[in-house]
């Protein structure tokens, strides 16, 4: 107001043993006095009894000068998986009796409750009860209940399959994936025994990626068809997206110098998916073979790299070769037809 400096807080924390020490000095234009605060943030020793034990607690105690202002402290005690039980004190001085309530906090199989009495400055208690839970259904999800939350968030659900007919969707001819790992917004659920997994609270509107964690697959022959898939997660809605696993195979192919005067050995081979456009890159062995592993199906071509010929002064026959890998069949290997290289005159 008026250009003036209404209110300052400087703060100051200091780790401690199981939690930390914080002081905060605060001048405000509207208070009569400025205040001193300390506060202890802290964890009980594990090594005591239940529920003590791991218990956290805060303490705080404001200071105008030498006379004490206010007072508040703070306990939480877990009573079980499902519960948790809090205690609290607050003092204002001149207010009136200190101020205390408790609170127990419990998640049901339909929704998380919690219930506080709290005793106001007049000494009345005030009573109340709090509730919340959602319920969420999807295809292959089912009707599932989310006693945490679940309100305005988004789902992700689908099948982790191996695409045995190539055809990109999940079918009676394909094989799901019981176990597979997917991982939604860091999130992590499995696929269960028929291939399918869902999860929920999924950040709505902003664009998630979906992947399978491709370690725990067992099978490094096997990858996903997209190493990620990309949504934007709508509130209140499961989005499908299923993941087709598809056999990777083995490229086999060589270069050759019909006239015998140039080198074959140490060239760069570049094989490009057409439909992305990812460069993988080898090098031939000293008789010109060359080998590539894991290659998703699709439409490649194959090109000596450019950096290469013009090293050796040279041009290829043909400049490319355009490749099919096929999504069906049990052959792991691809062969490709021999490229050859030629002196420039």
């Amino acid at each position: 107001s008026g250009g003036g400096m209404d209110r300052l807080q400087l703060s100051a924390a200091l780790p401690i043993r199981r939690g930390y020490l914080e002081a905060i000095y605060e001048s405000n234009a509207f208070q009569e006095d400025d205040l001193l605060s300390v506060r202890l943030n802290a964890v009980a020793p594990l090594g005591l009894p239940r529920p003590l034990s791991g218990a956290p607690y805060s303490l705080r105690v404001a200071m105008a000068g030498a006379e004490p202002r206010q007072a508040d402290g703070s306990v939480s005690f877990r009573l079980s998986r499902r519960s948790e039980l809090s205690l609290a004190a607050a003092w204002n001085k001149g207010v009136g009796a200190p101020v205390l309530s408790i609170g127990l906090a419990t998640r049901q199989p339909l929704a998380r409750v919690q219930a506080r009495v709290q005793s106001q400055a007049d000494g009345t208690p005030q009573t109340s009860v709090f509730a919340e839970g959602a319920v969420a259904w999807g295809p292959g999800a089912g009707l599932q209940t989310l006693p945490n939350t679940g309100a305005g968030s988004g789902g992700v659900t689908g099948h982790v399959f191996r695409d045995l007919d190539g055809d990109g969707a999940f079918g009676p001819g394909d094989e799901p994936v019981p176990g597979a790992e997917v991982l939604v917004a860091g999130l992590r659920t499995a696929a269960d025994e028929r291939g399918e997994y869902a999860l929920w609270e999924v950040p709505p509107y902003e664009i998630t990626a979906v992947r399978v964690d491709t370690l725990k697959l067992g099978d490094p022959g096997w990858v996903p068809s997209r190493p990620e898939f990309l949504l934007r997660p709508t509130p209140h809605v499961f989005t499908r997206i299923d993941v087709a696993l598809v056999r990777t195979r083995e490229l086999a192919g060589g270069i050759t110098s019909p006239a015998g005067d140039l080198p074959i050995g140490g060239i760069t081979v570049e094989l490009v998916e057409a439909a992305t456009g990812e460069v993988r890159t080898v090098a031939t062995f000293s008789d010109g073979e060359f080998y590539v592993s894991r290659i998703r199906p699709g439409e490649y071509d194959l090109r000596v790299s450019q950096r290469s010929l013009d090293a050796l002064g040279a041009r290829a026959e043909p400049a490319s070769v355009r490749l099919v890998v096929p999504a069906e069949g049990d052959d792991p290997l691809v062969e490709a037809p021999p490229i050859r290289i030629y002196r420039n005159r």
